[in-house]
């Protein structure tokens, strides 16, 4: 059993944004195979939006393949980079969301042949932060009187 920690902050001089946290039961990948999670109620805001993932238990000896909206970005970029078998991984994802509302996070695992024996990357990815830089309105254009 493991917990993470997300901390939303305001600070003078850093954008207007909006920041979705994400969590579900998002299935350990395991066994071999595709496994997809979509991330819904993102608005375009024609400002940069990033994401971030945090996954437990990924492996530097075994792999996954890595898509964000169909978008393939790597092999093995779950290895336990943050600490033992912890990853938090920020991603810009402003170019995967041209035209379109949420954000699909997919991971296909394989078989691998290690010197333990036959492993399967077996990822839990249960958060999923989604952070949007707004264009500032103002109160009218919110709908409230100045």
């Amino acid at each position: 059993v493991a917990w993470s920690l997300i901390v939303v902050y305001e600070k003078v001089g850093l954008p207007v944004a909006r920041i979705n946290v994400c969590t579900d039961n998002f299935k350990l990948t395991y066994p071999a195979g595709t496994y997809s999670s979509v991330v819904g109620c993102i608005a375009p805001t024609g400002g940069r939006i990033r994401t971030t993932v945090v996954a437990f238990e990924g492996d530097n000896y075994k792999g996954e393949y890595f898509y964000l909206n169909g978008n393939y970005l790597g092999n093995n970029l779950f290895h336990g980079s943050t600490g033992p078998n912890l990853d938090i991984l920020t991603i810009d994802a402003t170019n995967f969301l041209l035209g379109k509302t949420s954000l699909m996070y997919t991971f296909n695992t394989y078989l691998v042949q290690s010197r333990w024996g036959r492993a399967i990357e077996g990822l839990i990815c249960p958060i999923r932060v989604v952070y949007q830089e707004m264009k500032p309105i103002s109160p009218v254009q919110m709908g409230y009187d100045e």
